[in-house]
């Protein structure tokens, strides 16, 4: 982590330094601004900024937007697809553009998609249905729309799957409660959550397990929910 830390401050170090901010590399420096500098994910936009938040992103896919538009109508707010017909004045649209960024920061921790850094997106998480009952897993993706002059955040989580009880039963965590470990495949599980930045509790520590591990054949991981740094109630 202090290593992570360490090299993020030197990068921002260099950034700013002359030949990036005004030279030629000024194109790159915004690039990798891009990677080290997490976007807020609620903000309120400019007039001139909703026009381009939009423009600058990309065509959500259409399952994506399906399982987010059935998210937001979930939340109790009327919700519309852009598609629909007859929409009230300051109705509540999801745009068909957003912006697809790697991470964001919450709560001075940063969060992020699974292909960008697989530690920063492994989270233990709150079912909006029932934000009684939590669940672990891989940021899959993150979503940013230009929503009524404000910037909406949507997460969308791959949950993890426990391995099969018959080699749970091989490892002893089941027996030691107090560990707060869970054994779950290491495939992806395709059981995608939608959620917001505030079901988001706390990073989880993730160790990837080779297959025949004691005596264990398929491959699989341990997800331990006691790091609890900076978690959030």
């Amino acid at each position: 982590m202090l290593r992570q830390v360490a090299r993020r401050a030197i990068l921002e170090a260099h950034l700013s330094e002359p030949q990036f901010t005004n030279g030629p590399l000024s194109g790159l420096a915004n690039i990798l601004n891009g990677l080290s500098n997490s976007p807020a994910f609620n903000r309120a936009l400019a007039p001139a900024e909703v026009d381009s938040f939009g423009s600058q992103g990309v065509v959500v896919p259409t399952l994506d937007y399906g399982l987010i538009l059935k998210y937001l109508r979930s939340t109790g707010q009327v919700w519309y697809s852009h598609l629909d017909f007859n929409i009230p004045f300051g109705a509540f649209i999801l745009p068909p553009y957003g912006q697809s960024p790697l991470s964001f920061d919450l709560d001075k921790r940063t969060y992020s998609v699974k292909t960008s850094h697989p530690g920063n997106s492994a989270i233990q998480f709150k079912l909006p249905a029932n934000e009684a009952t939590t669940k672990t897993g891989h940021i899959k993706k993150i979503w940013q729309f230009a929503i009524n002059g404000h910037v909406q955040t949507i997460v969308a989580v791959e949950a993890h799957k426990l391995l099969r009880a018959n080699w749970r039963k091989k490892l002893a965590y089941e027996t030691m409660p107090l560990f707060n470990i869970s054994v779950v495949e290491s495939n992806p599980s395709r059981e995608t959550y939608i959620i917001e930045p505030r079901h988001i509790l706390t990073h989880v520590t993730v160790f990837k397990c080779p297959a025949d591990s004691y005596g264990v054949k398929p491959e699989f991981m341990l997800v331990c929910t006691s790091l609890n740094r900076g978690r959030r109630a």
